[in-house]
């Protein structure tokens, strides 16, 4: 069954370094995960219920919980880990999604 890992980001104390980051290093390091199908990630702009705590969404969809445990075992997945942990360590969670077939 495919799996998302999807990664919420909180407002960064410099939404425009956050950004240019993520665009400039992190993304390129995600995009290189072995067995990733599809990486949807953006800004969020408006929360139409609830908290607006959430500043940034990516979306990593991997065909099975397999897939995707290799994909944070590889020198990609340590790589982003470190990365992600250095320009934004307590601003992320990260959740795994299973995707229910309709």
């Amino acid at each position: 069954m495919a799996v998302n890992l999807v990664v919420l980001y909180r407002r960064p104390p410099d939404p425009e370094a956050f950004l240019e980051h993520y665009a400039r290093v992190h993304a390129p390091l995600v995009e290189r995960f072995p067995g990733l199908v599809a990486f949807q990630h953006g800004p969020v702009r408006a929360s139409l219920v609830g908290s607006d705590e959430w500043f940034y969404l990516a979306w990593l969809t991997f065909a099975d919980r397999t897939q995707l445990d290799a994909a944070m075992a590889s020198e990609a997945g340590r790589a982003a880990g470190r990365d992600v942990r250095a320009f934004a360590a307590d601003l992320f969670d990260m959740v795994v999604q299973e995707v229910v077939p309709s």
